[in-house]
Order: structure tokens, then C-alpha cells, then sequence
């Protein structure tokens, strides 16, 4: 990827971050999904799943994208976030309901970069993290936000 506007990618080697390379692999891996955005790009998605631009996301078609599909087990890193109850997999997102509020998350990484995203619908509020560093603070940066809106 060639931007005047691009992070490069960031590993911790002995305690220091370095930098490191995207694996070209990741680009030709036909059933594999991946994004190359800006945080305003992010942002704008985030605007896009709360319902922001009904002409290209209709209501109809969020509630099909974040609607529950199938419970998932536990065991992931989301599953030790507090006030977790239930856990599933909707169409192309991970939604859970912590204390009775429904979130909607999708998160990933690759060498070099780690991401987040997290909305609560009902109360039109999201956030959307972009590390360009295998960072384990990605982990816990879902949790803190929502623990901040109680």
C-alpha cells in the first residue's frame, strides 16, 4: 500500500517497539476479509451502522447485519469482559449483551496493526481504535469505553 497518509506497521522486540512488514500473503488470500483505512474512513462505517446513512445501510438491513445468528462458546478474550452474559455471532459481527445492553463489536490484526470497533444502537454511540502495533491495550480498550458509559 503507497499513501502519503499511511501508518507502517509495529512489532515489540525486547521491549521496544520496531518496525516490521505486512505479510503479502494477507493480500491474496481470496476468502480472507481485511480493511485498509483511515480512523475517519472507520469513523464514517461506524456512522454507517448506527444508522447515519439510511440510503445505503437501510434500517432493515442493519437490524439483518446485527441480529444475533448463532450463540458463540466462551474462551475468547471478550468472554473475561465484565457484565458479559451472552455472546454471538451475527453477520459479519461479534454482538454481545453486557448488562442487558446489546453491542455490536468487530475487532482484528494482522503483523504490525490491531484494530476495534464497538457500538451500542440503542444509544447511537460507538468508538473505533487503529494500532499500527500488535498491542494487547486492544484487548482491553472495548471494556474500558463501555465501563465509561455506565
Amino acid at each position: 500500500m503507497s499513501s502519503d497518509n499511511a501508518t507502517s506497521p509495529h512489532r515489540r522486540v525486547r521491549k521496544q517497539w520496531r518496525p516490521t512488514s505486512t505479510n503479502p500473503a494477507y493480500y491474496s488470500a481470496a476468502p480472507a476479509a481485511g480493511i485498509n483505512a483511515s480512523v475517519f474512513d472507520m469513523a464514517l462505517w461506524l456512522r454507517a451502522n448506527l444508522g447515519g446513512f439510511p440510503e445505503v445501510l437501510s434500517p432493515m438491513i442493519l437490524n439483518d447485519l446485527h441480529t444475533p445468528v448463532i450463540e458463540t462458546p466462551n474462551g475468547n478474550y471478550f468472554n473475561r469482559w465484565e457484565g458479559l452474559e451472552k455472546a454471538y455471532y451475527a453477520i459479519g459481527w461479534r454482538v454481545f449483551d453486557i448488562e442487558g445492553v446489546r453491542v455490536v463489536h468487530h475487532g482484528g490484526g494482522v503483523r504490525g496493526y490491531r484494530s476495534e470497533m464497538a457500538f451500542i444502537p440503542s444509544a447511537n454511540i460507538g468508538m473505533v481504535l487503529l494500532f499500527n502495533g500488535e498491542t494487547n491495550a486492544a484487548n482491553e480498550a472495548v471494556p474500558v469505553f463501555l465501563s465509561g458509559l455506565k
